[in-house]
């Protein structure tokens, strides 16, 4: 064991769900900041910390009346970090939007966008980033919710790509890359 820490994040509790080695030798460490009873909100947090587990800086993120689920962080080629996080209403059950948000080194926000679907795991590429994830169908014939999709950004958040993977009468599509 190198080193154990606790971090008090929020008063009604909260988890780290994902971690990403930083380049300075530290981490960046996502989480959500739990829920209370009566609050309208479930926010996300992102926490660095440096190679000996000492906390260096946090953020906050959250929107009255939505839970913002984390779902992945990396850090970037900028030395900043994008984000991910699946959003819903306050009382819904399914997420059907995701926000993916780009900051500074020192987790300050530079953009945000919402994106129709769920948010997964995130690569940054030349240009942009990669995001896989899940999206839901509206056609007649469609009726389980899920389907795969791919969704390539640029580096200000713009629509670049996406290619949607659908099931078709219960059958897994053919995908080729």
């Amino acid at each position: 064991l190198l080193w154990e820490k606790t971090y008090l994040l929020s008063p009604s509790g909260s988890g780290a769900g994902y971690v990403s080695e930083t380049s300075d030798g530290g981490f960046i460490v996502m989480g959500d900041t739990g829920y209370s009873v009566g609050a309208k909100t479930i926010g996300s947090f992102i926490l660095k910390i440096n190679g000996k587990g000492d906390s260096l800086w946090c953020r906050y993120f959250s929107q009255q009346s939505y839970i913002r689920l984390p779902a992945g962080i990396i850090p970037t080629n900028d030395k900043g970090y994008m984000q991910l996080e699946d959003i819903r209403p306050n009382g819904q059950q399914l997420s059907s939007n995701f926000i993916a948000t780009k900051t500074d080194s020192l987790g300050n926000k530079l953009w945000e966008k919402t994106y129709t679907g769920t948010g997964g795991s995130i690569i940054e590429i030349r240009d942009g980033y990669v995001i896989a994830g899940s999206i839901d169908y509206k056609e007649p014939w469609y009726t389980e919710w899920g389907s795969a999709m791919m969704l390539v950004i640029d580096k200000n958040g713009g629509i670049i790509g996406l290619n949607k993977y659908k099931k078709r009468h219960g059958r897994q599509s053919l995908c080729r890359f």
